[in-house]
């Protein structure tokens, strides 16, 4: 199952869906908080494929990264991230809606523990649960 959740995942980052507010929103220019300065950096999926990785920018756009070769989703859309307001889950906003809930572990590695579709939060079950480790 655990690998089921982190092959639909990362299908929704590579090919994606549709367009929405978040995938015409122009990145942001502002100071960023002492959160969101930890998050930026390249992650990759522990214990999946070393190829593929996540980069966060400081302007809240997510950027992935098959070997060297930079992906979007089908559409061009964007992925965006953002810390929740209980300042311990970062949330990557697909261009369809879909959302991502990671927990943001003392390491710096973000695990996915829950998402949010059609408006409605479902927690990820522990043993589903993947990690993004963090590597700079």
């Amino acid at each position: 199952m655990k690998t089921l959740i982190t092959i639909l995942f990362v299908m929704m980052i590579v090919v994606g869906c549709g367009k929405s507010e978040v995938e015409k929103m122009e990145p942001e220019q502002r100071k960023l908080t002492a959160e969101e300065k930890i998050i930026i950096g390249t992650y990759r999926e522990k214990d999946v494929d070393d190829n593929m990785k996540m980069v966060f920018l400081e302007n809240g756009v997510v950027e992935n990264y098959i070997g060297n070769t930079k992906k979007k989703t089908a559409r061009g859309g964007t992925l965006k991230w953002s810390i929740a307001s209980n300042k311990e889950e970062v949330y990557i906003e697909e261009s369809d809606g879909f959302i991502g809930v990671f927990r943001i572990q003392t390491n710096g590695d973000l695990n996915m523990i829950a998402y949010i579709k059609d408006g409605m939060r479902r927690d990820v079950p522990k043993e589903n649960q993947s990690t993004l480790e963090k590597l700079k």
